[in-house]
């Protein structure tokens, strides 16, 4: 084949994970030498990214099939499969984002299967369960009908790809994703819980404002790419109707700030049920940054690897987060036993272990 990569998603423009892994990718296809192009219906945001991210590789950018961007899912997918279809006889076609848009190419990754969550999370509204149980069904057959035609399918977490095999009967390779290690420096430690998080309904945040009414001696801060500004306004209206002077937000913030922030934390909260790997979560801990995350998902079965209080806590109630984050912002000599034990755990996942895992794949592609 060809030393020719093409490397497509939807888009680039928030500050996501799947943004992340998409220019590490790049990073790490370049670094083997191959001359490589990013393909999205619209031009990324570089300079957002940039920002956030701290770093951008140097890629050429191509317009994605941009008379199909508007149309309906399915049949933007069948546009942009016929416009991709003849490069791929030359090029190595890589999906960077597979489970947004689910087009066969050679290598195909699976960051997470949102769609999925009704068949996860009990509803109280029996209308609601049968339309998203409906509708997360027929988006499982048609997930299974396109990756079928990948060649390689990688999945970022254990937990994805069990749901993945379990909707689709497609057996995906674990490829958690890179993550950066910060710099741990125990005497900076600050009674500050944060939240690192697109402010989008989905993630629950929510949340971190009913834990923060309990422990109004802790600062509570939630930092993130802004995805949804109405349902930003709603929390900042809930903040103020509540007086919750210990919560604050920061939208958007360039990387230096976020980075300070989370070091400065003792804990990270996450508030989103059934995540797949938010890599924010292994750079916290890689600060010392203790976790508390929901008893759900990634951060649970990949992250924590499902063991209590050994490299963080998760919960399945209020009272339980409220009674973690306090034991761990109360007792110091337990919180530095953790934040120890979490900051070699972080090392599993940093970008080197991701380069050396989908460099190999990669080369298999080669051969």
């Amino acid at each position: 084949m060809s030393k020719q990569v093409l490397v497509f998603a939807p888009q680039l423009k928030t500050l996501g994970g799947g943004e992340y892994v998409t220019l590490k990718m790049i990073e790490c296809l370049k670094n083997l030498g191959l001359k490589v192009k990013l393909a999205t219906f619209k031009p990324p945001k570089w300079s957002l990214l940039k920002d956030f991210f701290g770093y951008l590789p140097e890629v050429s950018w191509l317009p994605l099939c941009q008379q199909a961007e508007n149309l309906p899912s399915y049949i933007r997918d069948l546009l942009t499969y016929v416009h991709l279809k003849a490069r791929k006889k030359k090029w190595l076609l890589i999906n960077a984002i597979a489970n947004e848009m689910p087009i066969p190419s050679h290598i195909s990754y699976i960051h997470a299967l949102h769609f999925a969550r009704p068949l996860l999370i009990p509803s109280s509204s029996e209308a609601s369960v049968s339309k998203n149980v409906i509708g997360a069904r027929l988006r499982s057959k048609y997930l299974a009908l396109s990756l079928k035609l990948s060649k390689d399918v990688l999945a970022a977490s254990n937990f994805t790809a069990s749901i993945l095999y379990q909707l689709t009967g497609i057996q995906a390779t674990v490829v958690h994703p890179p993550c950066k290690m910060l710099l741990y420096k125990p005497e900076d430690k600050r009674k500050i819980i944060v939240t690192i998080s697109r402010f989008s309904r989905e993630k629950n945040l929510s949340l971190v404002l009913s834990i923060a009414k309990r422990l109004r001696n802790a600062k509570f801060m939630i930092v993130g790419g802004m995805s949804d500004v109405f349902y930003y306004e709603e929390l900042h209206k809930e903040i103020k109707r509540h007086s919750l002077n210990n919560v604050y937000m920061i939208p958007n913030p360039p990387r230096r700030i976020y980075e300070d922030l989370v070091s400065r934390s003792m804990v990270c909260l996450h508030t989103t049920l059934y995540d797949s790997f938010p890599i924010s979560l292994v750079e916290a801990m890689s600060a010392g940054t203790v976790l508390v995350v929901h008893k759900s998902g990634g951060p649970w079965k990949d992250i924590l690897r499902e063991r209590q209080g050994l490299y963080g806590y998760a919960y399945r109630t209020i009272d339980e987060a409220v009674s973690y984050i306090d034991k761990l912002i109360s007792d110091e000599k337990l919180y530095r036993e953790i934040a120890e034990r979490a900051y070699k755990r972080a090392y599993a996942f940093s970008e080197n272990k991701f380069k050396q895992r989908f460099s190999s794949i990669v080369l298999r592609h080669l051969k």
